[in-house]
Protein backbone atom coordinates (compact mmCIF):
# COMPACT_ATOMS: atom_id res chain seq x y z
CA UNK A 1 0.00 0.00 0.00
CA UNK A 2 1.38 3.38 -0.98
CA UNK A 3 1.41 6.29 1.39
CA UNK A 4 -1.28 8.92 0.84
CA UNK A 5 -0.13 12.52 0.75
CA UNK A 6 -2.63 15.38 0.83
CA UNK A 7 -1.78 18.32 -1.42
CA UNK A 8 -3.53 21.47 -0.27
CA UNK A 9 -5.01 24.12 -2.52
CA UNK A 10 -5.96 27.48 -0.98
CA UNK A 11 -9.41 26.31 0.25
CA UNK A 12 -7.89 23.32 2.06
CA UNK A 13 -5.07 25.43 3.45
CA UNK A 14 -7.38 27.76 5.38
CA UNK A 15 -9.89 25.13 6.54
CA UNK A 16 -9.59 23.23 9.82
CA UNK A 17 -6.64 20.84 10.03
CA UNK A 18 -7.04 17.31 8.70
CA UNK A 19 -5.09 14.18 9.54
CA UNK A 20 -2.25 12.92 7.39
CA UNK A 21 0.83 14.27 5.67
CA UNK A 22 0.02 17.62 4.07
CA UNK A 23 1.98 19.51 1.43
CA UNK A 24 1.42 22.80 -0.37
CA UNK A 25 3.61 25.03 -2.50
CA UNK A 26 5.08 28.45 -1.83
CA UNK A 27 2.94 29.69 -4.75
CA UNK A 28 -0.23 28.73 -2.85
CA UNK A 29 1.07 30.38 0.34
CA UNK A 30 1.35 33.66 -1.56
CA UNK A 31 -2.41 33.49 -2.27
CA UNK A 32 -3.16 33.87 1.45
CA UNK A 33 -3.73 37.63 1.78
CA UNK A 34 -5.98 37.92 4.83
CA UNK A 35 -3.82 38.60 7.92
CA UNK A 36 -5.79 36.27 10.22
CA UNK A 37 -5.56 33.42 7.69
CA UNK A 38 -1.84 34.14 7.20
CA UNK A 39 -1.25 33.75 10.93
CA UNK A 40 -3.13 30.42 11.04
CA UNK A 41 -1.32 29.03 8.01
CA UNK A 42 2.08 30.24 9.26
CA UNK A 43 1.49 28.52 12.62
CA UNK A 44 0.58 25.27 10.85
CA UNK A 45 3.73 25.49 8.70
CA UNK A 46 5.98 26.31 11.68
CA UNK A 47 4.54 23.43 13.71
CA UNK A 48 5.32 21.01 10.88
CA UNK A 49 1.65 20.28 10.21
CA UNK A 50 2.05 21.48 6.61
CA UNK A 51 5.17 20.97 4.47
CA UNK A 52 6.17 23.42 1.74
CA UNK A 53 7.46 21.85 -1.48
CA UNK A 54 7.94 23.45 -4.87
CA UNK A 55 7.84 21.37 -8.06
CA UNK A 56 10.81 20.56 -10.26
CA UNK A 57 10.66 22.19 -13.67
CA UNK A 58 10.16 18.92 -15.60
CA UNK A 59 7.03 18.09 -13.58
CA UNK A 60 5.77 21.65 -14.00
CA UNK A 61 6.25 21.20 -17.74
CA UNK A 62 4.25 17.91 -17.66
CA UNK A 63 1.45 19.60 -15.70
CA UNK A 64 1.35 22.45 -18.23
CA UNK A 65 1.29 20.03 -21.18
CA UNK A 66 -1.64 18.12 -19.62
CA UNK A 67 -3.51 21.39 -19.01
CA UNK A 68 -2.97 22.34 -22.65
CA UNK A 69 -4.30 18.95 -23.80
CA UNK A 70 -7.48 19.32 -21.72
CA UNK A 71 -7.92 22.98 -22.69
CA UNK A 72 -7.64 24.18 -19.09
CA UNK A 73 -4.27 25.93 -19.41
CA UNK A 74 -5.79 29.38 -20.01
CA UNK A 75 -7.74 29.27 -16.73
CA UNK A 76 -5.09 27.75 -14.47
CA UNK A 77 -2.70 29.98 -12.53
CA UNK A 78 0.93 29.16 -11.77
CA UNK A 79 -0.06 28.17 -8.21
CA UNK A 80 -2.67 25.77 -9.65
CA UNK A 81 -0.12 24.20 -11.98
CA UNK A 82 2.35 23.90 -9.10
CA UNK A 83 -0.12 21.69 -7.19
CA UNK A 84 -0.60 19.39 -10.17
CA UNK A 85 3.17 19.25 -10.71
CA UNK A 86 3.80 18.31 -7.06
CA UNK A 87 1.21 15.53 -7.37
CA UNK A 88 2.98 14.21 -10.49
CA UNK A 89 6.33 14.34 -8.70
CA UNK A 90 5.01 12.46 -5.66
CA UNK A 91 3.28 9.90 -7.88
CA UNK A 92 6.60 9.40 -9.69
CA UNK A 93 8.19 8.70 -6.28
CA UNK A 94 5.63 5.94 -5.62
CA UNK A 95 3.40 7.93 -3.27
CA UNK A 96 -0.37 8.34 -3.57
CA UNK A 97 -1.12 12.08 -3.90
CA UNK A 98 -4.60 13.46 -3.35
CA UNK A 99 -5.21 17.11 -4.23
CA UNK A 100 -7.74 18.84 -1.99
CA UNK A 101 -9.36 21.54 -4.12
CA UNK A 102 -12.65 23.07 -5.21
CA UNK A 103 -11.15 24.23 -8.52
CA UNK A 104 -12.87 22.45 -11.42
CA UNK A 105 -10.00 23.08 -13.85
CA UNK A 106 -7.49 21.48 -11.45
CA UNK A 107 -9.89 18.57 -10.98
CA UNK A 108 -10.27 18.19 -14.75
CA UNK A 109 -6.52 18.03 -15.40
CA UNK A 110 -6.10 15.63 -12.48
CA UNK A 111 -8.72 13.31 -13.95
CA UNK A 112 -6.77 13.35 -17.21
CA UNK A 113 -3.55 12.49 -15.32
CA UNK A 114 -5.26 9.92 -13.06
CA UNK A 115 -4.45 11.90 -9.93
CA UNK A 116 -6.98 11.64 -7.13
CA UNK A 117 -8.83 14.75 -5.99
CA UNK A 118 -11.18 15.51 -3.14
CA UNK A 119 -13.27 18.67 -2.96
CA UNK A 120 -13.07 20.86 0.13
CA UNK A 121 -16.70 21.32 1.06
CA UNK A 122 -17.62 21.89 -2.57
CA UNK A 123 -18.57 19.90 -5.63
CA UNK A 124 -16.48 17.33 -7.47
CA UNK A 125 -16.52 17.00 -11.24
CA UNK A 126 -18.15 13.84 -12.58
CA UNK A 127 -16.64 13.79 -16.04
CA UNK A 128 -13.40 14.85 -17.64
CA UNK A 129 -13.82 17.57 -20.26
CA UNK A 130 -11.68 18.67 -23.20
CA UNK A 131 -12.13 22.36 -24.00
CA UNK A 132 -11.49 24.52 -27.06
CA UNK A 133 -11.45 28.30 -27.33
CA UNK A 134 -14.17 29.84 -29.49
CA UNK A 135 -15.15 33.34 -30.57
CA UNK A 136 -18.77 34.05 -29.60
CA UNK A 137 -19.12 36.57 -32.45
CA UNK A 138 -17.54 35.04 -35.57
CA UNK A 139 -17.63 31.45 -34.19
CA UNK A 140 -13.99 30.79 -35.18
CA UNK A 141 -12.51 27.91 -33.15
CA UNK A 142 -9.01 27.82 -31.70
CA UNK A 143 -7.07 24.76 -30.48
CA UNK A 144 -6.53 23.96 -26.80
CA UNK A 145 -2.97 25.33 -26.95
CA UNK A 146 -4.02 28.76 -28.31
CA UNK A 147 -2.82 31.33 -25.76
CA UNK A 148 -4.61 34.48 -26.88
CA UNK A 149 -7.61 35.94 -25.06
CA UNK A 150 -9.08 37.70 -28.07
CA UNK A 151 -10.06 36.59 -31.55
CA UNK A 152 -7.51 37.80 -34.12
CA UNK A 153 -10.30 37.81 -36.74
CA UNK A 154 -12.79 40.16 -35.05
CA UNK A 155 -11.21 41.21 -31.72
CA UNK A 156 -13.88 39.68 -29.45
CA UNK A 157 -13.02 38.03 -26.15
CA UNK A 158 -12.75 34.24 -26.55
CA UNK A 159 -14.78 31.80 -24.47
CA UNK A 160 -14.31 28.10 -23.75
CA UNK A 161 -16.52 25.37 -25.14
CA UNK A 162 -16.55 21.71 -24.12
CA UNK A 163 -15.92 19.46 -27.11
CA UNK A 164 -15.56 16.10 -25.35
CA UNK A 165 -16.90 14.75 -22.10
CA UNK A 166 -15.34 11.54 -20.85
CA UNK A 167 -17.10 9.67 -18.07
CA UNK A 168 -14.37 7.89 -16.12
CA UNK A 169 -14.54 4.12 -15.66
CA UNK A 170 -12.95 4.43 -12.22
CA UNK A 171 -14.82 6.41 -9.62
CA UNK A 172 -11.80 7.33 -7.47
CA UNK A 173 -10.69 10.50 -9.27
Amino acid sequence: MTTEVLILDFAALINPPIKGRKITTSFILKEVLNEAEKAIVQARVESGDIEIMDPKSDFLQKASEAAIRTGDFSVLSNPDLSLIAIALELKHKGLNPIILTNDFAIQNVCKFLKIRVKPVGGAKIREQIVWIRICPICRKKYPTDYHGDTCPECGSKLTRKAITKLVPKENNN
